[in-house]
C-alpha cells in the first residue's frame, strides 16, 4: 500500500503526475478558522481545503474541498497537516489520490498565481504551473488551448482575504469568450476582522479543437 495509515504519509510508488483531492469539515465556536497544508518531503507545497464557521459565535462548522495535481518522483512523501487556533472544536478531513496514466496523449495542467491578485474584471493570468502535460496551458495569456474535440474537466478554487467591506468575489469560467460557468463565490465575512475565505467548483465541457478556456 502506498499510503501509510499510521504515519499519515503517501509514498509515491513511481515517478509521475498524481491527483490529490482533500476535504475538511471544521467546527469551532467563536468565529475562528482552521486550514490544512500539503507538504512534499517535509516542505510546504500548497494550502489545502480550509473550513470555517459562518459567523462569530456560531457553532455550525464549514466544509471545503480542494483538488491539485502534483508531479512526484519515486519515493517522494506527501503529507497533509492541519493548523487551527485554541478555539477550534473538531475537524473531519479526508484525502484521495490517484496517478494519471503515463501516456504521451495525457493532457492536464495545474496553474496558479505567483503573487497575490488585486481584484479586477479582466482574465486572470495564472503565471505559474507545476504540471503542464502537453504544454497546452499558456502562462502568458492565462488560457488553456483544447488540443482535440473532446470532453474536458476543469476545477478551480479561490481564496480571498476579506475585511469589513462585505463584498462577494466570484470566478467565471469562459470558453471562447462565452460565459459557461459562474462561481464560486467566496461569501461575505460577518466580522470586521481579516478573514481568509475560499471556495471551489468544477465543470465538464465539450470543447472544439483550438478553443480557449480561461
Amino acid at each position: 500500500s502506498a499510503y501509510n495509515q499510521t504515519a499519515g504519509e503517501f509514498n509515491c510508488p513511481e515517478t509521475g503526475v498524481f491527483v490529490f483531492s482533500q476535504s475538511s469539515h471544521g467546527r469551532r465556536e467563536s468565529g475562528v478558522e482552521a486550514y490544512t497544508r500539503f507538504r512534499l518531503n517535509g516542505s510546504h507545497l500548497f494550502y489545502g481545503a480550509d473550513s470555517r464557521n459562518s459567523w462569530p459565535g456560531a457553532d455550525d462548522g464549514g466544509t471545503a474541498t480542494l483538488t491539485r495535481m502534483v508531479s512526484c518522483a519515486e519515493g517522494d512523501i506527501v503529507t497533509v497537516h492541519s493548523r487551527y487556533d485554541r478555539d477550534f472544536v473538531s475537524e473531519t478531513t479526508s484525502l484521495t489520490g490517484y496517478r494519471l496514466p503515463g501516456s504521451n496523449d495525457t493532457v492536464g495542467f495545474h496553474a496558479y498565481l505567483g503573487s497575490n491578485l488585486f481584484v479586477n474584471t479582466g482574465p486572470i493570468v495564472f503565471d505559474q504551473t507545476n504540471v503542464n502535460l502537453g504544454g497546452y496551458y499558456s502562462t502568458n495569456v492565462g488560457s488553456f488551448i483544447c488540443p482535440d474535440n473532446e470532453l474536458y474537466v476543469f476545477m478551480w478554487s479561490i481564496s480571498t482575504r476579506q475585511e469589513s467591506n462585505h463584498r462577494d468575489l466570484e470566478l467565471i469560467l469562459m470558453l471562447a469568450d462565452v460565459e459557461v460557468k459562474v462561481g464560486p463565490k467566496t461569501g461575505k465575512p460577518h466580522t470586521s476582522n481579516n478573514w481568509f475565505k475560499n471556495s471551489s467548483s468544477q465543470a465538464i465541457l465539450r470543447c472544439e479543437q483550438y478553443r480557449h478556456v480561461y
